[in-house]
């Protein structure tokens, strides 16, 4: 089972297993709802025996938390349909059929589902950290003609973005820059005394001509334009904040540094002396006084 928030590569990372391997695979989408029509007993059966004819090969069942509920129980109505699935899982569980699935939010998962012999494997794929998220830029960003990039000012930027976060950021930096090379041609043609008609090109990453290059100032202005998806689930983090952005309260640092920062630094150590990372940790204390 490979977790992690959307648009980490789950579903890449999966194919790409596959295709290393060099097998055959198929996906099974079930957030779809026709799929409820194929889920039937016989159906699933008859499933079985096409993978275990065609076996080794490789099956990516795509969002499996969308099967079931926001509670993470499905309706009375679904149960007959989840169980002909786990049955399914269980029949080709000796065969050399590979099962991948990914999962967005695993406590949606039933226990069911995560025993021996079904998904009790789970490869968690996290928001990336600052160095991962260079690696990122940098091999998007490889194969373009750039100029004046500060990837470490980017980096720093792009805080809790995943890789198609990153992906939408060089898109629309792309059509930025498409848009500059059009107004200044117009601009251009204008002066020549030309006509000239509205143009409008719609961008992928990938389309960006040979010609054009991608500046630091493309990116920067299409920063403005893409909300990571783990920002859209809630979650904000400010990673670039230290001990030296926050005045005085040095006893206050110094209890923190005991209670969360060394055992999660030194975990051997602390075990050795038998102590323990805290459970959880209250700040309180007047507005503005500097808790988050």
């Amino acid at each position: 089972l490979s977790t992690g928030p959307s648009g980490s590569g789950k579903s890449t990372f999966a194919a790409a297993i596959f295709n290393e391997a060099k097998m055959n695979f198929l996906r099974m989408y079930l957030f779809d709802a026709r799929i409820y029509s194929y889920l039937t007993e016989g159906k699933m059966a008859t499933f079985a025996k096409i993978l275990k004819l065609n076996s080794p090969c490789g099956l990516i069942v795509e969002d499996i938390d969308d099967f079931f509920g926001s509670q993470g129980n499905s309706k009375e109505s679904d149960r007959k349909v989840i169980q002909n699935f786990l049955n399914f899982l269980d029949n080709i569980v000796d065969d050399e059929i590979f099962i991948i699935g990914t999962s967005s939010k695993t406590e949606k998962l039933p226990g069911s589902f995560l025993r021996s012999g079904r998904f009790e494997n789970q490869i968690s794929m996290r928001v990336p950290d600052e160095s991962e998220r260079h690696q990122m830029l940098s091999f998007i960003l490889g194969t373009k003609r750039t100029e004046g990039i500060d990837y470490r000012d980017l980096v720093l930027s792009t805080a809790g973005f995943v890789i198609s976060d990153f992906h939408s950021l060089v898109s629309k930096a792309s059509e930025i820059a498409i848009q500059e090379y059009l107004q200044l041609s117009t601009q251009h043609l204008s002066a020549e005394g030309e006509e000239c008609s509205d143009q409008v090109y719609e961008v992928k990453e990938k389309d960006l001509p040979d010609f054009l290059v991608l500046k630091g100032s493309h990116l920067n202005k299409a920063l403005k334009f893409v909300n990571p998806i783990i920002k859209q689930q809630g979650f904000n983090s400010v990673p670039s904040t230290t001990w030296s952005d926050i005045g005085a309260l040095t006893d206050l640092k110094d209890q923190l540094e005991k209670l969360i920062i060394n055992p999660i630094l030194h975990p051997d150590t602390c075990q050795k002396y038998s102590i323990k990372r805290q459970a959880g940790i209250l700040l309180y204390g007047p507005p503005g006084c500097g808790k988050t």
